[in-house]
């Protein structure tokens, strides 16, 4: 599945969303078919924990390779 593909979904930075405390704003965006997307509002401990899972699944795919 490609972030362009129903299901797909994209990260963008938003600095419109920072908190005036010193945190960083994201948007998750979901491709949800037909042109449309959802929008999820996410902080940067958010992309960290979705960069974490990333990597441990993909860690987990080059284990089942070998």
């Amino acid at each position: 599945m490609s972030s362009f593909s129903d299901g797909g979904f994209e990260i963008r930075r938003e600095p419109e969303r920072d908190s005036k405390a010193g945190g960083y704003g994201f948007g998750l965006w979901i491709h949800t078919g037909g042109g449309h997307y959802k929008h999820l509002p996410i902080s940067k401990a958010d992309v960290e924990i979705i960069r974490r899972e990333a990597g441990r699944a993909l860690k987990e795919l080059n284990d089942e390779r070998r």
